[in-house]
């Protein structure tokens, strides 16, 4: 039995969800992880062993990053079930599972069937299975990647074992997390990369965070802050920081419904949760800014896509596309996609070394009348306790007079107990529909 307690939750792309008892929890593995993994060979496309194991060192072959896995061969076992093995299966029916026959691929954590919340007791990952869907092998592609709409295997199993490995889904469309395949249709299709087989920042920085390697911490950063909406803590805004310093960096809007799409393999973001606290780490050092959208919808996706916590949670209202200025005092009218351009040139740069974090980035949505956020402050190692000094920079001095609106909050998300047990929930459902590729 394994008794642990939650302080703290940061939705991001961790797989956040509300169990059974309405508690929040996360789902993650004792460290580090051994990840024993088996295949069955019915169905399964050629050179699959090799395929896999590609799959998993994109996640595991990073200085950041300490987890293992080990192959233990293949299996007759004819559908995920909890015996100690994360399993791939290539014949499972999906109808039969109670799935639509749409979906690619889809995940299930300690090998669980049911759809019910995650019980309390069973918190802790021990192994997930994961199952591509037989109806659409003839779509399946191992080689010869030639467009963003290719149902490329070894892309398709990267990102289910990132959902094995305990990360929810991404806003970022360079994210292996992100949540699915585009269509011919997709007015975006040019913006995707492929072939998608190795890992954008955002993907590095989360299973960084889930799986760490304590050695490689002080050579990254690390900004944290919350957003409120009319005063209050805001549940559910993406907030981003994109890496000014990258060739790469684009932040184009859909050609459809104006959402910012911010392109570059160097950005990450995170999702503001209780309190509405964030945090972003694992940052290279660089040149960032700051920028924070509504999360609620992006493209034809939603927060219930990210994670079940941050769609059962998210809060009233929508909030207003910002960046970080300085000084700052949002009213709430946010940037539209004709002056975005305008706004990210006036926003503050933050310049960011290894073991450094930004601390206190304040967003206001629908600020009250004379209400501003707090300055931010630059500092070594963390924010908070543990003997993290300030340091003096006159770059970073936002108006240090600025009356802060509602001060510091502690923000206890009560305590769980956490047993392992036989009992497991599905925590990803897999792709959505959308995603079915042209028949």
């Amino acid at each position: 039995m394994s008794v642990g307690f939650l302080r703290s939750v940061f939705a991001g792309a961790y797989l956040t969800e509300i169990n059974e008892l309405s508690q929040v929890v996360q789902r993650k593995w004792s460290t580090p992880a051994v990840i024993k993994w088996r295949y069955n060979p019915t169905n399964a496309p050629a050179n699959i062993e090799t395929i896999i194991t590609s799959a998993f060192n994109a996640w595991a072959t990073h200085s950041s990053v300490n987890f293992d896995h080990e192959f233990h061969g293949t299996t007759l076992a004819s559908g995920p079930s909890k015996n100690g093995y994360t399993d791939f299966f290539f014949n499972v029916d999906f109808p039969s599972q109670g799935f639509d026959s749409n979906l690619i691929a889809i995940a299930f954590l300690n090998g669980s069937l049911s759809g019910a919340r995650i019980s309390a007791s069973n918190v802790r990952l021990s192994e997930g299975d994961v199952l591509m869907n037989p109806a659409l092998e003839e779509f399946w592609k191992t080689e010869g990647i030639t467009a963003a709409t290719d149902l490329d295997v070894q892309e398709i199993l990267t990102h289910e074992i990132g959902h094995v490995l305990g990360l929810g889904h991404s806003f970022l469309i360079d994210a292996m997390m992100y949540p699915g395949k585009p269509q011919p249709s997709t007015p975006e299709l040019g913006l995707f990369r492929f072939p998608k087989r190795t890992l954008a920042q955002d993907d590095l920085s989360w299973v960084s965070k889930m799986h760490p390697d304590r050695s490689a911490r002080s050579s990254y950063a690390r900004i944290e802050g919350r957003v409120l909406y009319d005063g209050s803590p805001y549940v559910g805004a993406h907030v981003i920081a994109m890496k000014v310093d990258e060739d790469d960096l684009t932040y184009p809007f859909s050609n459809d419904n104006a959402d910012l799409l911010v392109r570059g393999l160097k950005n990450v973001s995170a999702f503001s949760e209780l309190g509405g606290k964030f945090s972003i780490d694992y940052l290279e050092p660089g040149q960032y800014k700051i920028v924070v959208q509504n999360g609620k919808s992006f493209l034809e996706f939603s927060l219930a896509n990210v994670n079940g916590f941050l769609g059962s949670a998210q809060s009233p209202g929508t909030f207003p596309l910002d960046v970080y200025r300085s000084p700052y005092c949002s009213t709430g009218s946010g940037f539209s996609s004709t002056s975005f351009v305008d706004g990210i040139s006036a926003s503050a740069t933050f310049l960011l070394s290894g073991n450094q974090s930004i601390c206190n980035l304040e967003f206001y949505g629908q600020a009250p009348s004379g209400r501003c956020a707090r300055a931010a402050s630059l500092k070594g190692s963390s924010c908070g306790g543990g003997g993290c000094s300030l340091r003096s920079n006159p770059d970073f001095d936002y108006n240090q007079n600025m009356r802060s609106y509602l001060g510091t909050i502690l923000f206890i998300v009560g305590s769980i107990i956490i047993m392992l047990s036989l009992k497991s929930s599905l925590v990803n459902r897999g792709t959505p529909k959308r995603n079915r590729p042209p028949r």
